[in-house]
């Protein structure tokens, strides 16, 4: 093969083979990092969906226990608010509506533990941080009746057993948020 300004060596098919390797290789590489990029893009779906799968099946771990805190909160905002009629017509509680108020919040404690009840692993950060605020705002609702409960005796007035009462609701409200976020 010649040029008109220098001498090449070799012939025609020398060089048409010698490129053709090049472009060969390049193009067959070009391939195998398409295949690669494509593997790893289908099995990182998978994983995805897989986490997702995983996660739901945990969270819908959860859902009876969510259906029993939220049946026992009713209930706790119902004697509190019996109690708050029952203070405002100048009687108080009998001593089985105190006992049930009792056995209520203790059926509460009972299922504040939800969250070492799950495999944690399985969750997504941010389903986490919901489910740790959502235990946060359960505690906190859980010790303010406790709280007034022990201290029944020193005679609350009838106004902080309704603040009671709407707190409690606003816990309610918190855990069906919780529930609606995670799709539960």
């Amino acid at each position: 093969m010649t040029f008109r300004w220098f001498h090449v060596v070799g012939d025609e098919e020398t060089w048409i083979a010698f490129y053709g390797s090049y472009l060969g290789g390049i193009i067959g590489g070009l391939m195998t990092l398409a295949g690669v990029l494509l593997t790893f893009n289908f099995q990182n779906r998978n994983k995805l969906q897989e986490d997702e799968v995983n996660e739901h099946k945990t969270l819908l771990m959860l859902y009876p226990k969510f259906l029993l805190i939220k049946s026992n909160l009713k209930d706790i905002r119902y004697s509190l608010e019996n109690n708050h009629h029952m203070m405002e017509q100048g009687n108080g509680w009998n001593s089985m509506e105190r006992e049930m108020f009792k056995w209520r919040i203790n059926r509460l404690a009972e299922k504040l533990n939800f969250l070492e009840e799950i495999d944690s692993s399985k969750l997504l950060p941010e389903t986490i941080v919901k489910l740790l605020e959502l235990h946060r705002e359960l505690e906190n609702i859980y010790v303010a009746v406790s709280v007034l409960e022990a201290n029944f005796e020193s005679g609350f007035p009838s106004e902080s057993w309704e603040e009671y009462s709407h707190g409690v609701k606003d816990a309610m409200d918190h855990l069906d948020k919780t529930m609606r976020d995670l799709s539960i």
